[in-house]
């Protein structure tokens, strides 16, 4: 289903699982959203992880007031690029300037019922990112390669075959504070190491199709994998769902069978290569021989 109104936007976006959208945000929401996030600085920022998100709390107060406040100062903005969606949770994202900073390729959780179906993230700069800062990489396109479910706490993934060649084929961002990068929550992406000196902080609120049922999957670490659990959930479960737990108070869906998909190289390389544009294919070939 579109969620986008530009019939080009949405053919960017299906092309390559992400699309930037450059100073959507004014400069007074950048600041507001600052603000927001130095409010409840002290409660989150010891998170023993380099990368982390203000979701990793238990702070419901903290939580329901991100939501509430990030939807009201980017709503219209979102607006004007998007349509027949909704917002589920809002959170500050937080690269400290640490050698654990990395986030290595992953993908998100699984929302809806894809394809049929759109999760997003709608990421906002708040700093300005570059290659010192932690900047954003992505996999274009692999939102289409293996279509899998993702979920909490342990979840088989079908790249462990191609993650040493994987960083050849990375396409890195480079933004300002008030451009938003409009990530499918299935598509390879990461963030390298901040050696900045400084955290790098963005903002994120989670998109999906208002037509799909809004859900998380779980598997007890000593289920099977034809016993995955299925849950419809709302922003109120997700909001006080511990980490890598089940969502509190959702409704259960019963269960999905997972058959993990396994990418190898050669399936990895000949549809990156689909996806590559002749720029591209040279920054390829470069990397390849430097390593």
């Amino acid at each position: 289903m579109p969620i986008f109104i530009k019939e080009s936007e949405q053919i960017a976006f299906e092309r390559d699982g992400y699309l930037i959208v450059r100073k959507l945000l004014p400069k007074h929401v950048v600041g507001e959203l600052r603000a927001l996030y130095f409010k409840w600085e002290k409660l989150h920022l010891g998170d023993r992880l380099g990368m982390h998100s203000t979701a990793h709390t238990s702070n419901a107060e903290m939580l329901g007031e991100f939501y509430t406040e990030l939807r009201r100062l980017t709503e219209e903005y979102a607006d004007k690029h998007l349509r027949d969606y909704k917002f589920f949770l809002g959170s500050f994202l937080i690269k400290e300037s640490r050698n654990d900073s990395l986030f290595d390729i992953h993908q998100d959780w699984t929302c809806v019922d894809e394809p049929q179906y759109c999760s997003l993230n709608f990421w906002m700069d708040l700093e300005g990112m570059n290659q010192n800062n932690g900047q954003l990489f992505f996999l274009k396109g692999t939102h289409n390669l293996a279509p899998n479910l993702r979920f909490p706490p342990q979840c088989p993934t079908p790249w462990n075959q191609v993650k040493k060649i994987a960083p050849l084929f990375y396409t890195y961002l480079y933004t300002e504070p008030g451009d938003v990068v409009f990530i499918n929550n299935a598509t390879l992406h990461g963030s390298v190491v901040n050696r900045s000196g400084r955290n790098r902080i963005a903002a994120i609120l989670g998109v999906y199709s208002a037509d799909a049922p809004l859900l998380i999957y779980y598997k007890d670490p000593n289920a099977p994998l034809n016993k995955i659990e299925r849950y419809l959930v709302n922003t109120e479960n997700l909001t006080n769902m511990p980490r890598l737990g089940r969502p509190p108070g959702a409704v259960f869906d019963g269960y999905a069978t997972y058959n993990t998909p396994e990418v190898t190289p050669d399936e990895f390389y000949n549809f990156m290569m689909k996806q590559m544009n002749a720029k591209e294919k040279l920054t390829y070939y470069i990397r390849k021989i430097k390593s």
